[in-house]
């Protein structure tokens, strides 16, 4: 009951509907005039030992792209456990999926990602090492609207959009506590569309206690925040947290929706409401299903993903929890809800 709790404050205080009791119908084909964005949080469960499990995601969000509407896919970083090549070979099979289907998806790196065995520890020079980029490439996102990168040929920061019924969206999707030049193209990019909602799309930001990490509180040595555990914080650009990216970036433009991210463990989920400079909620969600996660669901995750439903009124978000692989639906208080936006978005007609 924690979320609902949380959420109900929130609505009161920041106008952010939830209303847990709302059924997510995801048993029957979408109403005319929703579309829905999918979450995969963190896959490392499945490229360590159950590929067939990120696979049998990837081939439902493929078979349902039509009945569901499904106009985009998040993958929220720890593609891999090791950082090793089978593990990225197993990534690279269960993605060709969505990029055989033309499904449009953004990937980011997390700190399993990075690093000699995922450690994000030891690299020479703190460079951020990764093998990501010898098995992704930017004709990867050749199915969204308009792409861009941070560095060529580099997927560890990029953009993306794409259309919807609610009109154009952004996605950026930035790597693991990134570094402040990253902080410094994001804000450029979304300064150039201002017209769009905009994702962000990062690994690690919302804790399971619905707060941001941050480095510069007691909390945040507790949660192993970036300067206690990883060596990203040694690059000489620096790394940002999530209250650095709150300030520096999320927080400044009015056209910030979302954020997602995924990471932490407990148990496995985090929802924010914040309000930016401009008077814009921004609905921060961090979800997990990992390995760790309580209860542990087995089988490198269970199969579970996170599906947003944005519905034809402009101003509902239907949350459910989806296991393909099961046919599983998670029906918790912090798993199943509605969130209403203060203001509603301009529909399509």
């Amino acid at each position: 009951m924690k979320r609902l709790i949380v959420l109900i404050v929130a609505a009161g205080l920041a106008a952010a509907g939830l209303n847990a009791a709302d059924q997510v119908n995801y048993r029957s084909p979408a109403p005319a005039g929703a579309w829905t964005l999918a979450v995969l949080p963190d896959t490392q469960g499945y490229t360590d030992g159950f590929p067939e499990v990120f696979t049998c995601q990837t081939r439902w969000i493929a078979a349902n792209r039509d009945a569901r509407n499904i106009k985009f896919v998040l993958q929220a970083g720890d593609i891999t456990n090791r950082n090793t090549h089978p593990q990225w070979l197993a990534a690279r099979q269960s993605i060709d999926v969505l990029v055989k289907a033309k499904v449009p998806f953004a990937l980011v790196p997390g700190n399993h990602d990075i690093g000699v065995w995922g450690a994000s520890k030891n690299v020479p020079n703190y460079k951020r090492d990764t093998l990501m980029n010898g098995y992704f490439l930017s004709a990867d996102y050749k199915h969204s609207v308009k792409r861009g990168y941070f560095e060529p040929y580099h997927m560890e920061n990029t953009y993306q959009t794409f259309n919807t019924p609610w009109g154009s969206f952004l996605v950026l999707a930035l790597e693991f506590f990134p570094r402040n030049a990253v902080i410094d193209w994001a804000n450029t990019i979304v300064k150039k569309f201002p017209d769009h909602k905009v994702i962000l799309l990062t690994h690690a930001y919302l804790y399971h206690d619905n707060s941001r990490y941050d480095r510069a509180t007691d909390k945040a040595v507790k949660r192993v925040a970036p300067s206690t555990r990883y060596d990203t914080h040694k690059h000489p650009d620096g790394s940002n947290d999530a209250e650095d990216m709150w300030k520096k970036l999320v927080s400044k433009h009015p056209n910030f929706l979302f954020v997602i991210s995924g990471h932490v463990l407990g148990d496995g989920t985090g929802y924010l409401v914040s309000k930016g400079e401009h008077g814009n909620d921004v609905h921060q969600m961090m979800v997990n299903y990992q390995p760790g996660i309580v209860p542990d669901r087995g089988y490198g995750g269970a199969g579970f993903l996170r599906l947003l439903e944005f519905q034809p009124d402009g101003k509902t978000i239907k949350v459910a929890s989806y296991s393909p692989f099961f046919d599983q639906w998670l029906e918790d208080d912090d798993q199943q809800y509605t969130i209403t936006l203060r203001e509603p978005v301009a529909v399509k007609k």
